[in-house]
This record gives C-alpha cells, structure tokens and sequence, in this order.
C-alpha cells in the first residue's frame, strides 16, 4: 500500500532517530525512502545538507532520495503535498526533534494531522532504539465507538508486516460501575458488556486481515495514555496504533491529550491517524 516513506529531517540528532524505523518499514515493504530537511530561503543550507548526508547513512541500503528544500509554505504544508505526490505514503518522523524546521509534536506533526487519511509514525522521547519490528505485537487502541480510521489503517499495516494486532480498549472504572448498575435495573440485561466495543474491533480485524484470531482485552483505568503505555511496554510491543479524535486534529496535544502522552511514553512507535469529521 505505501509506495514511499518520508522521513523528515531537521539536523538534530533525535530527529534522526526517526531513520531507524523508517529503514525497517522500507525494507519490509519495497518502498524507497525519501529523507526531506527544510530551510528558509534566506540561509545557507550548507551545514544542514552535510548533516542530513551523513544522518542518512543509516538507512543502510534502503533505496533513499535527500532533499534538503527551502519551505515554500510551511514544513507541514510542504510534506503534506510531498505525500500527495509520492503517495500512499507514510511520514516517519520523531516528535521531539529541535532545530531548523523544529519537527517537534504539537508543531509539525500536529499540522500534518489535520487532515484525516494522511498516518504519521511518530517517534517519541521514549523510544528504544531497536524496538520497532515488522512482527512482534501492535496495540491497536480503540474507543469502541466509531473505530473506523484506526481500523482501516491497521489493516493496511497488517497487509504489508507479520505484526500480531491486540486491541485494547481503556475503560473509565466510573463509566464501567454505572453501566453494571444500569444492567441490574429494569430491562439491564439488554445493556451490552463494556467488551462489546472491543470484541467487534478484533472481530473486524480477523476478518479484514484473514488472522485466525485477534485477542483482545478491556482495561479499567481512569489514564488511558498510562494503561496503553504500560500494555505497550509489558508486550514488547512493536508499534501502538491509534486514532486522535479532536475536531481540529491534535491541537490538543501539547496540552497532554492521551495521543500525547502515549507518544512521549511509549518505548515503541506510535501511528497515528486523525478520525474524520
């Protein structure tokens, strides 16, 4: 389904741990690697080209085109029409990476998101180095709501690695006890479990995938980020895949929105794709 991986670059070091996961996506599914570093039109790019150079090394024999470009509009801006053009693409990049084009979260990759389709492996503080696989097991966070977007991109993520998805939905233990009170009361037992939600995602997921099974499982915990994050971390989990649910993409996410926290938490990367309004 991905014809190209984009990584963005900035000339930092932590922006660059983004390389690493991008060259094990790349090299499971054929596509080349297209490492993109923006300047303004007034500065010398001399520094900045040198550095993304010997930072793009790492991608080993990954098939890799560097650009090093001066923003015609805006980094997002510019890495969205990027994606147009080279796509289906996935952008790869670290959530914390400062410098010229400061690719941090809440920036860069918060502007990208605005726009529902477009998934964007983020690369968080917490981030082992080594710990993104193309098997292993993938942390599909659901809602048990209106799943649709996370669902779809899992399927597409599965298509193309061996990963081994487990849904997990994170419950509040307060909205849990007013449903069982609810289903004692009058006509209760019609009430659906607080699994339905989680159930049905991997039930979509064995049959979108051809999987014989998908296990799943509701946890009670009033921080979801914590509860995904502490899932992700006990599973050795390859990658956590997630949808942001605000309105105007993550505008939220500087101000601690559970996308956020799992991205700065999580030792593994986290992909994210914005529900559609």
């Amino acid at each position: 389904m991905f014809q190209e991986i984009i990584v963005p670059l900035d000339g930092s070091e932590e922006a660059a741990e983004a390389l690493g996961p991008a060259s094990c996506f790349a090299r499971r599914v054929s596509a080349p690697i297209r490492i993109v570093a923006f300047h303004p039109y007034d500065a010398d790019p001399t520094e900045l080209e040198r550095t993304v150079l010997e930072q793009s090394e790492a991608t080993g024999e990954v098939t890799r085109v560097v650009e090093v470009v001066p923003i015609a509009d805006s980094v997002a801006g510019d890495l969205r029409r990027l994606a147009d053009r080279h796509g289906p693409a996935m952008i790869v990049m670290a959530s914390h990476g400062r410098g010229r084009s400061a690719a941090l979260l809440g920036s860069v990759a918060n502007d990208i998101l605005h726009r529902p389709g477009q998934p964007v492996m983020l690369i968080g503080p917490g981030y082992l180095r080594g710990r993104f696989r193309t098997h292993g097991p993938a942390i599909v966070s659901v809602t048990g709501g209106d799943d649709d977007d996370v669902l779809q991109l899992t399927t597409a993520l599965l298509a193309e690695t061996d990963l081994d998805p487990f849904v997990a939905n994170v419950l509040d233990p307060r909205a849990s006890r007013e449903l069982d009170l609810a289903r004692t009361g009058p006509g209760g037992s019609d009430l659906p479990t607080d699994s339905v939600g989680a159930e049905r995602a991997a039930d979509r997921l064995m049959a979108s995938s051809d999987r014989e099974a998908v296990d799943f499982e509701v946890f009670h915990d009033r921080h979801v980020a914590d509860a995904l994050v502490t899932e992700a971390t006990a599973r050795r989990a390859s990658v956590v895949v997630m949808a942001t649910h605000a309105r105007t993409g993550v505008d939220r996410l500087a101000a601690g929105s559970v996308t956020a926290e799992v991205v700065r938490h999580a030792p593994c990367p986290v992909l994210v794709t914005r529900i559609a309004d």
